[in-house]
This record gives C-alpha cells, sequence and structure tokens, in this order.
C-alpha cells in the first residue's frame, strides 16, 4: 500500500524537475543578462529539490511497503 502524502510529494517532485527544464531553456533572448545568475541559481535549486522529493518518496514508499509486508507475516 503506498501513502497519499508521499504520492503527493513524488507528484511535485516531478512538476519541479520539469519546471527545471523550462528554467534550463532559458537564454539572453528571453531575459536580460541581469537576471542570470539569479536563474542559474535557482534552476539548480529546483531540479535539486524536484529530484530530491520524486525519488526519496520512492524509496520511503518502498520502505513501507516492506514493513508491512513482515508485519503481515
Amino acid at each position: 500500500m503506498s501513502s497519499p502524502y508521499l504520492n503527493n510529494l513524488i507528484i511535485i517532485g516531478c512538476i519541479l524537475t520539469y519546471t527545471s527544464v523550462i528554467l534550463l531553456g532559458l537564454n539572453s533572448g528571453l531575459t536580460s543578462e541581469n537576471n542570470f545568475p539569479y536563474i542559474c541559481a535557482s534552476r539548480a535549486w529546483v531540479l535539486m529539490t524536484g529530484f530530491t522529493l520524486a525519488f526519496g518518496s520512492q524509496k520511503k514508499n518502498n520502505n513501507n511497503d516492506d514493513d508491512d509486508d513482515k508485519m503481515s507475516k
């Protein structure tokens, strides 16, 4: 059984990861060069946070499934 809260964290992580793809595609034609330090930092943080939420929640979700199997035996 999976937890709805962990599923929501996975969804949020995926959305953040996909958002980082948009940030990675920005260039000087779309934004000013003065904003590049902020965009560069934000895309790294958004990608890191999204990846951590998506895959960290999956691992925790799988561990809960293993605990449920042990308890049913």
